[in-house]
């Protein structure tokens, strides 16, 4: 039995790897992971009193970060 190289896959790839190959537990860790990384942090909660200004902090905090690249 070969050894599939998930790091070699885009995410697509191994997403399309693992409908057609659901009994692989690995690649289905691998993915999960990559999908944990991608995550974006929680900026407010929408009960929170000041939802608006964290948003608005969060905005601007972003495009002064794109603005310096």
């Amino acid at each position: 039995m070969s050894q599939t190289d998930y790091a070699a896959m885009t995410d697509e790839q191994l997403k399309h790897y693992i409908a057609t190959h659901s009994s692989d537990k690995a690649a289905l860790s691998v993915y999960l992971e990559r999908r944990n990384a991608h995550r974006f942090p929680t900026i407010a909660n929408i009960r929170d009193m000041d939802f608006d200004d964290k948003l608005r902090t969060a905005i601007a905090q972003k495009l002064e970060n794109s603005a310096t690249i």
